[in-house]
């Protein structure tokens, strides 16, 4: 992996242009010859599931539409002495 990645930086650092993961996989895969990066991508990709966060934001007094954009802020919720202390300004030391 190490010769590989030394090769891609030969060929394409400093670079030109924004590589998107899909690319980068396929040009590993070109230089190594092998077909290795690119569907290890698309599975990994395939398999990332995000936990549903709604309840937690929720607790933490974090109200939201369905669009889960934020709409407001509940004071009163379970956890919202997390979020509160969490946003709260540091206090300078004397």
């Amino acid at each position: 992996l190490d010769q590989l990645l030394k090769r891609f930086a030969e060929r394409h650092l400093p670079a030109q242009r924004t590589w998107r993961p899909i690319e980068f996989a396929r040009e590993l895969d070109r230089l190594a010859e092998l077909r290795v990066f690119e569907p290890a991508l698309v599975q990994a990709e395939a398999a990332m599931n995000f936990p549903d966060l709604r309840q937690l934001w929720a607790d933490l007094g974090l109200r939201t539409d369905s669009a889960n954009r934020l709409q407001g802020f509940d004071d009163e919720a379970p956890l919202a002495g997390i979020r509160l202390a969490i946003n709260r300004p540091l206090q300078a030391k004397d």
